[in-house]
């Protein structure tokens, strides 16, 4: 069994706010190098090691991903194709898998098969975890914490809210330029667009496309020739993308990520700084990457359920979120607004990490600039009062006075700093005043809405 061991270090901190992408992106070259039986050697750039152990014919069939933040660190270990999580270790071997075993025959690590048990046991979708920098180094953190005293197994729901977020941040994100090639080329080809139903698929069966995406690429891979599968009528997604794509993604192997990013911007009607007002989307030149300007403010989060100390807590630049940036791809493809074609009939959708998780604000004018100011009031309502309150859902934005530009945001949050008796996040309900001011500059962030005086009433029932 070949095995590719792939090693990231941030050290303490992110020098820059563009730094994780830029890593996604050698990282997913490095997969798609290991899981072809491509022998290859040597380092690519400072921020990655790797090597191939041992050196055969066979296609890669365990991908070994360690990462290091803050001196912790912890190894992922993924099986090959879907890069599904299968165990983990954090480096003092006390556990590579959960029965300590090393064939890697199994995918169970105490927690299911699959992210919808992972969800479960975490009692919390991947919607609602947070996927930016001082997350990443919560759950590196906490599984440390948490495996320090304890001897036996038990299925904590920190430890796979943690396991989670990691894999969200990591083997999500790494999928992201295979897939984008993949979705650009069934549009160029002249299939129609994906519908509501694809998208769900991404969501929710990441598992089953991303096997068939890296399948595409092996030249032993058996090729179905129902080429009118992805007609005009109702058809299989999944089949029907495939068919279609499998020449084109051989012939053009191996794509270049900026090249890949462009054209699914372009295909998709995935644009960068879209311009909303008046309902008119105006394409601007895309922003490369480390180009764009993050909010200054400093994060200090508490971490009272793990036990861990603020001071532990590496402090990173936020990352302000405005109008046009309410959706954060972390693969490189930075900032997306689904508009017109794909996201006509999915009202105001919020696509949050790579595996295009769906978070809706039905029926909302200006949805997704409420959300991203509900997250900003949450935000500096923590900072505020140390808290650790995470947003769940929106209840209600109401209008302050009619034809106002006021808005009363209601809004139901997880109470991380403690737990209910069965073992969950208790859920408050929480209402805030923000204000729309048309006239402010572009470059506000949110864009368009800023916090008002930001009121968190005591939580209240019934509002």
């Amino acid at each position: 069994m070949e095995t590719l061991h792939i090693k990231i270090d941030f050290g303490a901190h992110w020098k820059r706010p563009q730094d994780f992408p830029e890593i996604i992106k050698g990282l997913a070259e490095l997969v798609q190098w290991g899981v072809l039986p491509v022998p290859r050697t040597g380092n690519q750039g400072p921020q990655f090691s790797f090597k191939v152990l041992p050196k055969k014919s066979a296609p890669t069939q365990i991908i070994l991903l360690t990462v290091t933040i803050a001196g912790q660190s912890v190894t992922l270990i993924l099986k090959r194709y879907d890069l599904y999580l299968i165990g983990y270790d954090l480096g003092k071997r006390r556990r590579l898998l959960r029965n300590h075993e090393t064939n890697l025959q199994g995918e169970d690590i105490g927690f299911g098969t699959g992210y919808a048990e992972l969800e479960k046991f975490a009692k919390c979708g991947r919607q609602f975890i947070e996927l930016d920098k001082p997350a990443l180094a919560e759950a590196i953190g906490g599984l440390h914490q948490l495996h320090t005293s304890r001897k036996q197994f038990s299925k904590d729901p920190m430890e796979a809210l943690c396991l989670l977020t990691l894999t969200q941040m990591l083997p999500e994100s790494v999928r992201f330029p295979h897939l984008s090639y993949f979705c650009s080329n069934v549009i160029r080809i002249g299939g129609p667009p994906p519908n509501r139903a694809w998208i769900t698929g991404l969501e929710s069966d990441f598992k089953k496309l991303s096997k068939r995406v890296y399948k595409c690429t092996d030249p032993d891979y058996a090729l179905q020739k129902d080429y009118s599968a992805y007609g005009g009528h109702q058809v299989n997604p999944y089949d029907g993308v495939t068919n279609q794509v499998v020449p084109y993604y051989r012939k053009m192997y191996p794509p270049t990520f900026l090249d890949t990013r462009e054209k699914l911007f372009d295909t998709l009607g995935i644009l960068l700084n879209q311009d909303h007002d008046n309902g008119v989307a105006k394409k601007h030149k895309a922003i490369p990457i480390g180009e764009e300007k993050p909010q200054s403010s400093k994060w200090a989060r508490k971490l009272s359920i793990l036990g861990m100390k603020k001071s532990n807590t590496p402090e990173f630049p936020a990352w302000g979120t405005t109008r046009c940036q309410a959706i954060q791809i972390l693969s490189g493809a930075q900032f997306y607004d689904l508009h017109e074609g794909l996201a006509k009939k999915i009202p105001e959708t919020i696509l949050r990490g790579i595996g295009m998780i769906a978070v809706e604000v039905q029926g909302q004018e200006h949805g997704d600039a409420i959300l991203a100011c509900a997250r900003e009031a949450l935000k500096a309502y923590n900072e505020k009062q140390d808290a650790n309150l995470h947003l769940k859902k929106i209840v209600k934005a109401n209008h302050v006075y009619l034809l106002s530009n006021d808005y009363y945001i209601t809004l139901e949050a997880w109470d991380r700093s403690t737990l209910d008796e069965d073992g969950s996040y208790p859920v408050k309900t929480y209402r805030t005043q923000v204000s729309y001011n048309p006239n402010l500059p572009q470059s506000c962030a949110p864009r368009c809405f800023y916090p008002a005086p930001v009121y968190f009433h005591n939580p209240y029932e019934g509002y």
